[in-house]
């Protein structure tokens, strides 16, 4: 699998992930996020040399992209109104 391949599947699932975690907010905490203004940054643009070349980004966990993982615990939390995730370009 190409390395476009797996971002395509991974912002599908990624997204599929935020959704399911969100999707438990009530109105109350949804009004909490915005008042806090806490962004979250992910950076996950390394190189993985220290793994041997895996990319631990897209490294599975229980069958679940590392990366899935992180962002779906973020989406959880009713303070986070804003998730950036930075990617190598390649």
């Amino acid at each position: 699998m190409s390395r476009a391949d797996k971002e395509n599947e991974m912002t599908t699932t990624a997204a599929a992930a935020i959704a399911t975690a969100t999707a438990g907010r009530d109105d109350d905490d949804a009004a909490l996020a915005p008042d806090t203004g806490l962004a979250v940054v992910v950076v996950a643009a390394g190189r993985s040399s220290r793994m041997g070349g895996t990319d631990k980004t897209f490294a599975a966990i229980h069958g679940v992209p590392l990366i899935v993982h992180t962002l779906t615990r973020l989406a959880s939390c009713a303070a986070v109104s804003r998730i950036v995730l930075v990617v190598a370009e390649e």
